[in-house]
């Protein structure tokens, strides 16, 4: 028997349900955008029903708080509540408990939050809950949520990219050796974007993007929920987090992802439209993707349009593209002004902004994306496309086929 908190009204009510043996747990890690956001509002709303949970400040054993009363939120945080919905499928029978651990810490590198890191309160922190939690109710760890890279923007992308699979490695191991169960939790990433204010230094030297793609073609359990150049920033002085409407909507992508890969058991279908293969032709260049929701499309309505639709290519031959059309529902063909050159080099949603300005206002960014026609739970005009993950192909980045 377990005590739980439910909302009635506008009062807490204790009620006691016999539950499943175990609780399941959702990590997310990394640094601020992850972390909180005080500035979220979120709409009332009658879909949410209770029982996604958080020890309050980390604090194993200490009060447990219903999220939907806890106003620092987490991309997380909003994540479970939104699966405990599918849990309770519309009636009050005893649910599983869903707990919240939040370890990110704003401005923390790799370095910092991996196992053994400089940072106290990210992965080590955790382990030490997970350990206190298991003496209170055996705890399994669905998934790790990690919102990260703005730290590591300077590190060659292929070293980032092997850190998140030792990463992931390294937290499967110390969970299961803990929780003595054989469940391996999943990473759900996603991409930063290409716009560099983070670090203001070295503007023209950005990797880990395409770190934060490559692992999720590498790797089994890493899983893309998209790219945050959609995302709009808190503008002014702040061109990095998430407002607060945008930070939920990311969580319903995370969301999205987990029922499709834990939930639906279905590792197939893509989570994010995201390139395949870059083939070079005589005078153009073919680049298919992973699509979840064919076909391809190019959408204006909501990314606000750019050049090419986001395109960007060179070469020392002096070419420059002439079109970007869909060839079919997974290929976008990139047609070229002449024939192509030793040298070339084809970029997308990549620094072809204003870094001056707010993310989806003028900042790097693309329109290709997938057909979804979904809308957020949260916010219903909101359709829930997958758009195109930013890329580079050419010397040093991705290889042309």
């Amino acid at each position: 028997m377990s005590k739980i908190f439910t909302k009635s009204g506008d009062t807490f009510k204790q009620n006691i349900f016999t539950i499943a043996a175990k609780q399941e747990l959702h990590l997310i890690n990394g640094q601020s955008n992850g972390a909180s956001a005080t500035n979220i509002v979120r709409p009332e709303s009658t879909v949410y029903a209770g029982q996604s949970l958080r020890y309050q400040d980390g604090v194993v054993g200490g009060p447990i708080v219903n999220q939907k009363e806890y106003l620092n939120q987490t991309i997380a945080s909003t994540m479970t509540e939104l699966l405990i919905l599918g849990y309770r499928s519309g009636n009050d029978e005893p649910q599983p408990i869903v707990i919240t651990e939040n370890h990110a810490v704003g401005g923390r590198n790799y370095a910092a939050i991996k196992k053994g890191g400089t940072e106290p309160n990210a992965y080590a922190k955790f382990i030490t809950e997970l350990t206190a939690m298991q003496a209170i109710r055996p705890t399994i760890v669905k998934s790790i949520n990690l919102v990260h890279g703005e730290a590591d923007l300077t590190d060659p992308w292929e070293i980032y990219r092997d850190n998140l699979v030792q990463f992931l490695t390294d937290y499967t191991g110390d969970i299961l050796a803990i929780t003595v169960d054989s469940y391996q939790p999943i990473m759900i990433v996603s991409q930063i974007s290409s716009q560099k204010v983070y670090q203001p230094t070295n503007v023209d030297i950005i990797e880990s993007p395409l770190a934060l793609l490559d692992v999720c073609r590498v790797s089994d359990r890493h899983f893309s929920c998209g790219p945050q150049y959609w995302i709009e920033s808190n503008g002014g002085a702040d061109q990095v987090h998430l407002n607060g409407r945008d930070q939920i909507i990311s969580s319903e992508y995370r969301k999205k992802v987990y029922s499709q890969v834990v939930d639906n058991n279905d590792r197939t279908t893509p989570t994010a439209t995201l390139p395949v293969t870059a083939t070079l032709g005589t005078s153009y260049v073919d680049v298919v993707f992973y699509v979840p929701k064919p076909p391809l499309q190019f959408e204006t309505d909501y990314i606000p349009a750019i050049t090419d639709n986001g395109f960007v290519y060179s070469d020392d031959s002096g070419n420059t593209i002439t079109s970007v059309t869909l060839l079919n529902a997974t290929t976008v063909r990139v047609q070229l002004s002449g024939t192509v050159g030793t040298t070339p080099d084809l970029q997308y949603a990549w620094h072809n902004g204003n870094v001056a300005n707010g993310v989806i206002s003028g900042g790097p960014r693309g329109t290709l994306c997938d057909s979804e026609t979904a809308t957020s739970v949260y916010y219903p005009s909101y359709i829930m496309r997958n758009y195109a993950l930013a890329f580079r192909y050419g010397a040093g980045y991705f290889a042309f086929s």
